[in-house]
């Protein structure tokens, strides 16, 4: 039987009691409730019998435990991500693979020992197509009042007059308060879509197929 040193021993049972100390750490971190309660948790370990700094030292080779296992689960997340990732992919093409086939085919229902397979119509809205270059200001919100357009040319006066600014100065604020001046409309797709489905014929948008998909259950 091979003989363990009394130095191994003695080794052996430190690692143990650093090991059995780190998760007695990480244990005040698990089973505190709130802040307050981890606190005093940390406050009764720090102020124990033990030397302080060993147990500063083990405070501190639990953090460093705690970020390399963070670093570990969020690159293994990434890669379990990244595969996810392939593999919606690739189901999503084979089930638009698969629609195609099936209306190619022309074919109903299909039961198999596993699965009832059936190419059905998209639920919801209608997708809203609109070509956004044409769309006349009546289904477009304006981002500014006329009022508040107003009051940026006031300001803009104000600025120009103004000793103590700069050229440079005048001139930057002069591009801002343009810039929000030309700040693009924001489309009203609801009032659109609205006049769509009523019968209106728009030159600039209409409402697309809704299409087909498979479903297996």
């Amino acid at each position: 039987m091979e003989q363990v040193s009394t130095g191994e021993l003695a080794e052996h049972q430190t690692l143990d009691s650093i090991t059995n100390d780190l998760h007695d750490i990480e244990a005040l971190f698990d089973n505190a409730e709130g802040d307050e309660d981890l606190a005093l948790l940390l406050d009764a370990y720090l102020q124990s019998d033990e030397a302080r700094l060993q147990k500063l030292d083990r405070y501190a080779a639990m953090i460093g435990a705690a970020q390399a296992r963070a670093t570990f689960r969020q690159a293994e997340a990434d890669r379990l991500r990244a595969l996810a990732s392939v593999d919606t992919n690739k189901a999503k093409s084979a089930k638009a693979r698969l629609a195609w086939y099936f209306e190619q085919e022309n074919l109903p229902k299909q039961q198999t020992p596993h699965y009832v397979i059936s190419l059905a119509g998209n639920g919801g809205l209608a997708p809203l197509v609109v070509d956004a270059e044409k769309v006349p200001h009546e289904y477009c919100s304006r981002v500014m009042t006329g009022r508040q357009y107003a009051e940026l040319d006031n300001i803009l006066a104000e600025l120009k007059t103004c000793t103590f600014l700069t050229h440079e100065v005048i001139d930057a604020l002069t591009m801002l308060i343009d810039d929000i001046r030309m700040s693009p409309a924001t489309l009203e797709n609801a009032a659109i879509r609205e006049a769509l489905a009523s019968g209106a014929e728009l030159p600039f948008a209409h409402l697309a197929d809704r299409g087909k998909s498979i479903r297996i259950k």
